[in-house]
């Protein structure tokens, strides 16, 4: 190009506005993409390469730097986004104006799909200068326009408890009408003070009347609340009326009872009808003296929801509750301890449909083992209660005990042909082990033997390499034991490496 043609600054080809662009910091970036239209594309686009955000149609934001923020809200060519996740960030002085951004940029989304929340850990950013309750009313708003935005996926976790900081009333009322258009109405309002009348009511008549002020009917579908904070005011009425609101619609819903009080869940479940839910999650504390939910508000709960098709239960025992013939007639899918999977396989019409089934140990207090023998309790049942299952997963949470019961279950195959109740197990094709603790040397050393109880087994899962067979030398030795004392079986998943075994020993 002539420089008798370069007349301005963005006139210069793009190779040399890369290179005067590239040396500046984020800031400065900015303030340049807001000069002309070329130096827009350019000086924005360098900032979002430096923070990793390669496609605005997922935005994730976890304790992101405010400049960020503000260089998407002032984007001219930030793609429609269909994902939102947010990871607010733990600096008290932050968090007032990060939500304000979220917010702003969440009402310049056109959609959002999928939508999750963690809420900070941090208890030293609430302090008793209302900052918390200020947060919690632009949290809900944020919430509010996720939803109206066709939301689809909305997931909150964390382990925040409001009950640790200067919670705010705990008025039952929803806070839903004044948390939205207060702030809304008040600056609109207060810009429109010397306008006449007629003008006021015109323009003020074009703010939607909905906007935060009641449940937002969406299409949502997944619904996972997995922070306590949902569960405490003032989030417990917003919690509660957007189920309600959704009802229709919802197909999962995943709860996580930590540090709820039972009272708070009897009145939740039992204001919830969910006429399409399929898939139902509701964990709480591995510590059974910390549980506090109320098994006979589960059970309120399971009943009236017979299309529930996978559930995922983490609760108190039974106790003398019976089971009802027909609860949960087209399960499938069934994640629970024990004591729960035989008084729900223990009955006149058990789940023929049940595909797939994990046992999971409890945790106690202290030094109090698990008792794995519950887990034969399972076993013995399933050959009659279960004919169409195929997949089967223990969880061992409780290290005590678990080399001796898989050892007392393998040792009875090594010595003539297998017996006991793993043996009876001719339809479980895919086993699934999975331990919480670093598996040692004797886990490692009892598995081979273990596997082989099962008869049609073909796909083993090991969910975390042990760190015992981390180097290579190790982990081949040990999936060539397994091949020679199963014949049978087809592949071996450890992590994320899957073996087939055939290959192996050819």
């Amino acid at each position: 190009m002539p420089l008798s043609v370069v007349r301005r600054l963005p006139d210069l080809l793009d190779e040399l506005l890369v290179e005067i662009v590239n040396p500046l910091d984020d800031e400065s970036l900015i303030q340049l993409s807001m000069t002309c239209r070329r130096f827009h594309f350019l000086a924005l686009s360098v900032v979002f390469t430096r923070a990793k955000l390669v496609s605005t149609r997922c935005i994730y934001l976890q304790q992101s730097p405010a400049h960020l923020l503000r260089a998407l809200l002032i984007a001219l060519f930030v793609d429609p986004a269909t994902s939102f996740v947010i990871g607010p960030n733990y600096n008290r002085d932050r968090l007032l104006p990060e939500v304000r951004s979220f917010n702003r940029l969440a009402s310049c989304m056109s959609s959002t799909g999928m939508f999750a929340f963690f809420m900070p850990y941090s208890t030293f950013a609430f302090s008793k200068d209302g900052v918390f309750d200020r947060w919690t009313r632009r949290v809900i708003w944020l919430f509010d326009i996720v939803l109206s935005k066709q939301c689809n996926y909305f997931y909150v976790a964390g382990d925040m408890v409001s009950a640790s900081f200067d919670s705010p009333s705990t008025n039952t009322s929803s806070p839903r009408a004044t948390l939205l258009q207060r702030p809304i109405v008040k600056k609109i309002s207060g810009r429109l003070r010397n306008l006449p009348k007629a003008a006021k009511r015109a323009i003020l008549s074009i703010i939607p009347s909905r906007q935060g002020g009641g449940p937002h009917a969406s299409i949502l579908q997944y619904f996972h609340a997995l922070s306590p904070m949902l569960f405490q005011p003032p989030f417990l009425d917003w919690t509660t009326s957007t189920l309600q609101t959704n009802s229709q619609t919802l197909l999962e819903v995943s709860f996580k009872t930590n540090y709820i009080s039972a009272s708070t869940w009897r009145d939740l479940l039992s204001k919830l009808t969910l006429p399409s839910l399929s898939k139902f999650q509701l964990t709480c504390s591995r510590v059974m003296e910390q549980q506090t939910i109320s098994f006979n508000d589960i059970l309120n709960f399971l009943t009236r929801h017979p299309s529930i098709v996978s559930l995922d239960l983490d609760g108190p025992a039974p106790g003398n509750n019976h089971c009802p013939w027909n609860l949960l007639p087209a399960l499938e899918t069934l994640i629970s301890p024990p004591e729960l999977i035989v008084w729900l396989l223990d009955r006149k019409y058990p789940c023929k449909q049940l595909k797939s089934l994990n046992i999971v140990s409890e945790v106690y207090r202290g030094l109090a083992a698990f008792d794995y023998d519950t887990f034969d309790e399972v076993l013995v049942l399933l050959p009659h209660c279960t004919p169409s299952l195929t997949t089967l997963r223990l969880s061992f949470f409780s290290g005590p005990g678990t080399i001796q019961w898989l050892d007392k279950h393998a040792s009875r195959g090594r010595v003539g042909s297998p017996s006991g109740p793993l043996s009876a197990l001719k339809g479980i094709t895919t086993l699934k082990l999975e331990l919480s603790r670093s598996w040692e040397k004797e886990v490692t050393g009892v598995i081979p033997h273990f596997v082989a109880q099962f008869p049609g087994l073909q796909h083993l899962i090991y969910p975390q390499l042990p760190l015992n067979l981390a180097m290579e030398p190790a982990k081949t030795a040990f999936l060539k034991e397994i091949a020679l004392t199963c014949p049978g079986l087809k592949t071996v998943a450890i992590g994320y490496t899957l073996v087939n075994l055939d290959t192996l020993i050819s």
